[in-house]
């Protein structure tokens, strides 16, 4: 039970799931077509990794004064009128131009996966369930502030830079996915690229208890200092690569989803 604070005594301890990740792993070979699928795919398998990322939100200031204050970060980043009225060159203008510019919605992303569903097959309590949403809001945020475009090299670079966050069993093997198309480029060029994309997340400060609703009016340069982002032309000094074709999470966000079968799908611990 929560306690005054909303935040509970003892985190739910997070099991991977591995008949859950099983049902969604065909979203691998069509990651575009599948994303709430692939999404749910790296969290079944996050396991120990989720569990110690969530604790340390617990046991951070910042995090404890999120989950008792609850802030709706899905409907600030779905507020397109109060963005447009930040200043220019602010962290909350420059998302606001990049999601308008590839259409992507945060009111959207939330409607088109169902959170509370995956939280019943995963078997999250509430506390959990509100960290990880807030949590898949950051993808985009992260794209924003690290200067990845929606192209597969934006996607493998965001990616690897998730990785270096959250050194998670799922997310690096969609991470690792990424790593092995590269796009056009030549593989060497794509793995330092890469490289250099994770050791900027690995580097950053801890973004998951970021206050971002608080962050948003702010010069978005100001941002990546605070935050302990390396400047884009300081870690990838030969810039970001082009890719020979998007990724297309632009239309599979617009696309009706199929959910595989629930059947089965109990917590499996690792």
């Amino acid at each position: 039970m929560a306690n005054a604070t909303g935040a509970h005594a003892h985190p739910a301890r997070i099991q991977r799931n591995w008949k859950r990740a099983v049902q969604c792993s065909p979203a691998l070979v069509a990651p575009s077509r599948y994303v709430s699928e692939l999404m749910e795919f790296s969290l079944a398998l996050g396991g120990p990794t989720l569990q110690a990322q969530y604790e340390s939100f617990r046991a951070h200031s910042d995090g404890r004064r999120l989950l008792a204050e609850r802030p709706d970060l899905p409907a600030v980043l779905a507020d397109r009128d109060t963005l447009a009225l930040l200043p220019e060159g602010s962290f909350g203008r420059a998302y606001l131009d990049f999601t308008g510019r590839y259409r992507f919605d945060a009111a959207a992303f939330e409607e088109g996966h169902d959170l509370e569903g995956m939280a019943q097959r995963l078997g999250w309590d509430d506390e959990l369930l509100y960290v990880i949403t807030r949590g898949l809001q950051l993808h985009d945020l992260w794209h924003t502030l690290g200067g990845y475009g929606p192209d597969w090299a934006g996607e493998a670079g965001v990616m690897a830079f998730t990785y270096g966050q959250i050194p998670d069993v799922g997310i690096g093997v969609v991470a690792g996915i990424l790593r092995a198309i590269p796009g056009g480029n030549s593989r060497r060029t794509w793995k330092t690229y890469l490289g250099q994309a994770r050791a900027r997340g690995r580097r950053a400060s801890n973004l998951l208890v970021v206050p971002y609703e608080e962050l948003l009016a702010q010069p978005i340069e100001q941002v990546r200092e605070q935050l302990g982002i390396a400047a884009t032309e300081v870690a990838h000094p030969q810039g970001i690569p082009h890719s020979s074709f998007r990724y297309g999470f632009a239309k599979a966000m617009e696309t009706a989803y199929e959910p595989y079968s629930e059947a089965g799908s109990d917590g499996v611990a690792s």
